[in-house]
């Protein structure tokens, strides 16, 4: 399945490294807020959709 021009899998996995980065991050600092966490990587999930159209969109 794809959405705009990349699969499922891998807007998933870029989703999962923005989580893991910012976990890593807040463990470092000790203050892991799991809610944050969560939101930032699905938000980051949800945006890159239409950034990703554009993107395309521009390159036509």
């Amino acid at each position: 399945m794809e959405l705009v021009g990349r699969t499922l899998r891998d807007r998933i996995v870029q989703a999962l490294v923005v989580f893991l980065t910012l976990l890593v991050i807040q463990y470092v600092q000790n203050s892991i807020e799991w809610g944050y966490l969560v939101s930032v990587a699905a938000l980051f999930f949800v945006i890159m959709i239409p950034l990703d159209a554009i993107r395309s969109r521009l390159e036509q």
